[in-house]
């Protein structure tokens, strides 16, 4: 199974790339969050951090940046639109690195991508409407968001559960490499 996109991945699934793109993802989403909570007057939470809220919940917390909408719109739409590419690409590739015999579980983190652009996109029109409430649309943003969080916990957990099964595989097959070395090594009793 290897489509192009599985190519191209291959070919930044190196350790150099995979750590300067953790990097850039870790500075971003500093720089994105500090320039949110710059956006608000309050410095509210964010709908997209819970896991799930409902509409009344989303609401609730999108009522503080409704004073100034449109910058806070531009901001949210263009500079979260970059970083759901930037960790769900680092996802990818660290699941490709850590399963190399499963190209497909990329799809896991771009499940993740797909439904934050779709979720950011969904709050913006629910703040643009405010104080109107669309209820359908905000039920949708927050099944969006339990889906992203959700497509990012399977992915660490198959990141890290591979890993450490790695680990676990390497010093199995180390010991018994050793402990048979160590037997081949050894004089054998004459008869």
């Amino acid at each position: 199974m290897n489509t192009p996109i599985v190519s191209k991945l291959r070919t930044w699934a190196r350790p150099r790339i995979i750590a300067g793109l953790a990097v850039v993802t870790l500075v971003y989403g500093q720089v994105l969050g500090r320039l949110l909570r710059l956006e608000a007057a309050a410095e509210p939470q964010a709908p997209d951090m819970l896991f799930f809220y409902t509409p009344a919940r989303a609401y609730a917390l999108l009522a503080p940046w409704a004073a100034d909408r449109f910058r806070f719109i531009l901001a949210h739409l263009l500079a979260d639109g970059l970083y759901p590419l930037l960790y769900g690409t680092l996802l990818a590739l660290l699941l490709l690195r850590v399963h190399p015999t499963r190209p497909h579980l990329w799809r896991i983190p771009a499940l993740a991508v797909l439904t934050d652009w779709l979720e950011n996109l969904l709050l913006s029109v629910l703040l643009w409407a405010y104080p109107r409430r669309w209820d359908a649309l905000a039920w949708l943003a927050g099944l969006s968001t339990a889906l992203k969080w959700s497509a990012v916990a399977v992915s660490l957990a198959l990141i890290v559960g591979g890993w450490l099964f790695g680990q676990w595989q390497r010093r199995r097959t180390g010991s018994a490499a050793a402990t048979l070395a160590a037997r081949r090594d050894q004089p054998r009793p004459r008869s």
